[in-house]
């Protein structure tokens, strides 16, 4: 039989859908179950209880809070950096949670694979702030992998894919993908799905911001008002999608409680029969691996009539036979449950598919509103997904079969963990067919030392903490591969045996498992599969090929400087894959990741005059960050004695907007805007005769000339020359524009300020007040050098309170790796040359 000729991608997938339907008709009759299953072993399928956690467990965890609260107080007197907290907030961060947080520093070298190679840096090297500046010197060690959510297994590509790839980059950097290459990834996308329409995103986050903002515009649309209705362990960025939606109202109901949430919902429909309600719910809630009941909301959707908004970041590709999440699961199971029923759906492409960015997807009325966009919402999210994202997401969305035989593995082996783990006396909180699997251990003590066992004999997992789970629940969670060997199952469970039974977790008993009967099913995949990874790769290079050459655009480096930066890209694709595939508090956190923080925090010599000592953090979404960064500072000031007053320009981004909007209504809490930066002089005469905390949002371009030394001194000095009135001043320099274009190394705003003004132009302009006033900056990759994400430098105290704070750091995952090495390639030129 010859093989057809196939000229365009349409054609090669087209043919592919055709192969894929005649060998699933023949191989599913001939396939057979292996003839050697995992033990049945009855699991208990009513919800646990939070298990009881002994007084003597209570009295260590907060005597530990005690200490740990007076080591971060005595480590601020020793470096004579007294701490006053700005916000409520602030606080509890700088004290307890940011302290806790790198009790374990974890910095993954390798690409996370189910077996990864990653260093622990000691917390006393993080304290002092000298334990990320030499990676080097601490030991690299090998670890199995169940921190990291590469539920698929796709962080592992075959060569054919990597080379694919590794000429992409050569070819075109990281150059965003062509509009014909994203409208394939949306038409694709949408087929494979059922839905009518998608709308692509650089984040899972931005997308839940995108299919929120959706339905409060069809409900605008209607002149209707909306109301969303949110699971209480709905994720951050489902919160903050439904708060930055003007007038929209938010009401929670208990987590998975139907009774509740019908309850309000027959309350809610009699008070306002005309407003349009979306319960927003997620397909799987990560904390603990608990499906949402599908079904039954399907029910509750033809008695009121609601919109029906689904987060399937945990189980897109994660569950379901064909991986596409939670529905597909309870249809699997022999439940009606149709993903046409969802009105708007999310995904993520930064978790399971381990590349960046994500999609909202939408039927109906919703999927027109999605295709018409929001104009605020295409310019302050206008940051694509670059060629190679779109290109292996698409190889991925190819191979049907593959996912198929992945989904089977994955459903199988985290069944037989959940299994035996339920056998040895954990308390399973995860739904059965879970890929994520949680149980509860205690407190923050328990879980920090059974974090630490592990890793000393080879097992990485993900703890949960509050205020992500209740305080006495503190609980492991397990997000288990569908690529992991069934040896590396047996020696996860026995050491997650041995660790809990030494440290007593409760319920807890030793139990052997019988490593020699290793689980005997086909693993491998068949000469289907090969097949069709030949037609994705025909599929693949088509693509690659129709990728014009693009313009050049205006660049600071020569030909040669860009030629090392691809270099150096290729290297970094062929260590780490293409997806961190987990946030950077789990396992997202690179050793490329902190040498590119490192080298920010070293740019700017006026700013670490001013501050001491500085850090950085890098974001996949820069307008997101930003804007992130701006809502986490807007908040109630930790004096009640203190009003807090917010200056954000009149003509701000509607993201910007958004941000100041999540900040909820509060006495102590004023909004200002102003025209120009002059006129910030005359609001500074102006204000409240009393003792003020302020915090002022300035883009450093003003009608596309950057913003002049003197009139940021001069504002600034208005701002903090009545020490009695302003205790504290935050200032955050927008330089989204300012990266790679201004200053003699073309390193941004500061840079150019410092060649004019000098590097102590900060200290001189602050003077005495200096210890006042905080200096953040923050920019774009994007628009500096067309990568994606972004960065924000500034004071170390202030940047590690907005790493949790700051909701888009926290919960999205970092940039692609690769991408963090071509950034640092392009700092490390730009950096080495000389200052005018």
């Amino acid at each position: 039989m010859s093989t057809p000729v196939i000229t365009t991608a349409a054609q090669c997938k087209g043919h592919l859908d055709v192969q894929t339907k005649e060998i699933s008709e023949t191989s599913s009759l001939s396939e057979e179950r292996p003839q050697c299953l995992p033990p049945t072993v009855h699991v208990d399928l009513t919800k646990p209880h939070e298990p009881a956690v002994k007084f003597v467990l209570r009295s260590q965890f907060l005597a530990q809070v005690a200490a740990t609260v007076l080591a971060r107080t005595m480590q601020d007197v020793l470096s004579s950096n007294w701490y006053r907290p700005q916000l409520a907030s602030d606080a509890l961060v700088h004290y307890y949670y940011y302290p806790m947080g790198i009790q374990i520093p974890r910095v993954v070298s390798t690409a996370p694979h189910p077996r990864m190679k990653m260093k622990v840096v000691p917390s006393t090297a993080i304290r002092q702030n000298k334990g990320l500046q030499d990676l080097s010197i601490y030991p690299e060690r090998e670890v199995i992998n169940c921190g990291s959510s590469n539920y698929g297994g796709f962080s592992y590509m075959d060569p054919g894919t990597v080379e694919i790839l590794e000429t992409a980059v050569r070819r075109h950097s990281l150059a965003l993908a062509p509009k014909h290459l994203q409208d394939t990834l949306r038409s694709e996308f949408t087929s494979y799905m059922g839905f009518d329409e998608a709308a692509i995103s650089p984040t899972g986050f931005t997308a839940n911001i995108v299919a929120f903002a959706t339905v409060a515009a069809v409900a605008k649309s209607q002149r209707r008002s909306v109301v969303f209705f949110c699971d209480t362990d709905s994720h951050s960025s489902m919160l903050t999608g439904a708060y930055m939606c003007e007038g929209a109202k938010v009401q929670k109901f208990r987590h998975n409680d139907l009774t509740d949430l019908d309850f309000k919902l027959r309350r809610y429909r009699e008070q306002a029969p005309g407003v349009l309600i979306c319960v927003a719910i997620e397909g799987v809630y990560s904390m603990e691996g608990s499906f949402s009941p599908g079904p039954a909301i399907i029910a509750l959707k033809k008695i009121y009539n609601f919109c029906l908004l689904v987060d399937e970041a945990h189980s897109f590709m994660a569950v379901g036979s064909e991986g596409k999440g939670s529905f597909n699961h309870w249809q699997d199971l022999g439940y009606h449950c149709p993903l046409t029923e969802i009105d708007v759906m999310t995904c993520t492409f930064s978790k399971s598919v381990g590349c960046a960015g994500g999609v909202a997807i939408a039927n109906g009325i919703f999927a027109e509103q999605l295709r018409k966009g929001d104009p605020s919402l295409d310019k302050d999210h206008s940051e694509p997904l670059s060629a190679i994202v779109i290109l292996r997401v698409l190889d991925i969305l190819r191979r049907p079969l593959l996912i198929q035989h992945r989904m089977k593995l994955l459903r199988e082996k985290a069944s037989y963990v959940s299994g035996k783990l339920a056998e040895a006396g954990f308390k399973i909180l995860s739904s059965p067919g879970s890929s994520t699997i949680c149980f509860p251990v205690g407190t923050v003590t328990q879980l920090t030392s059974l974090n630490r066992e592990a890793l000393k004999i080879g097992l990485a997992f993900v703890g949960g903490v509050p205020p992500a789970t209740p305080l006495w629940g503190c609980r492991v969670r397990l997000c288990i591969p569908a690529t992991i060997s069934w040896p590396d199952i047996h020696r996860m469970l026995d050491i997650m045996n041995v660790v809990c039974v030494k440290l007593k977790v409760p319920g807890v008993k030793q139990i052997r498992v019988d490593s020699e009967k290793l689980y005997t099913g086909n693993g491998t995949e068949g000469t289907d599969i090969l097949a069709e990874t030949k037609m994705a790769y025909c599929c693949m290079m088509r693509d690659l090929d129709s990728i014009e050459p693009a313009l050049p655009m205006e660049t600071c480096l020569s030909k040669i400087e860009e030629d090392d930066v691809r270099s150096v890209g290729i290297q970094a694709l062929k260590r780490y894959g293409v997806g961190p595939f987990s946030p950077r508090w789990f396992y997202g956190l690179f050793d490329v990741f902190v040498a590119l923080e490192t080298k920010i925090a070293t740019l700017y010599p006026s700013l670490v005059q001013q501050a001491g000592h500085v850090r950085a953090l890098i974001s996949s979404d820069a307008q997101l960050m930003i804007s992130s960064a701006l809502g986490a500072l807007v908040g109630q000031p930790a004096s009640r004695s203190v009003l807090h007053v917010i200056l954000v320009p009149t003509n701000a981004s509607q993201a910007v907007n958004r941000a100041v909007r999540l900040c909820r209504p509060h006495t102590q809490v004023v909004v200002h805007r102003y025209n120009n930066i002059h006129d910030i002089q005359d609001l500074a005469t102006n204000l409240p005769a009393r003792k003020l905390q302020v915090t002022i949002y300035v883009p450093t371009l003003q009608a596309g000339k950057p913003l002049a030394p003197e009139v940021l001194a001069s504002s600034l000095s208005a701002l903090t020359t009545s020490r009695r009135r302003i205790s504290q001043c935050t200032v955050l320099l927008d330089d989204s524009h300012g990266m790679g274009k201004l200053g003699p190394r073309r390193l941004g705003y500061l840079d150019h300020v410092e060649s004019v003004s000098g590097p102590a132009f900060l200290t001189n302009t602050l003077a005495r007040v200096s210890r006042r006033v905080t200096i953040l900056v923050a920019g774009s990759w994007y628009e500096a050098f067309a990568h994606q994400g972004g960065y924000l430098v500034g004071p170390s105290t202030a940047v590690e309170t907005l790493s949790y704070t700051a909701k888009s750091v926290f919960f999205s995952t970092p940039p692609l790796p690769l991408q963090a090495a071509m950034t640092l390639k392009t700092l490390e030129i730009l950096s080495s040359r000389a200052r005018a």
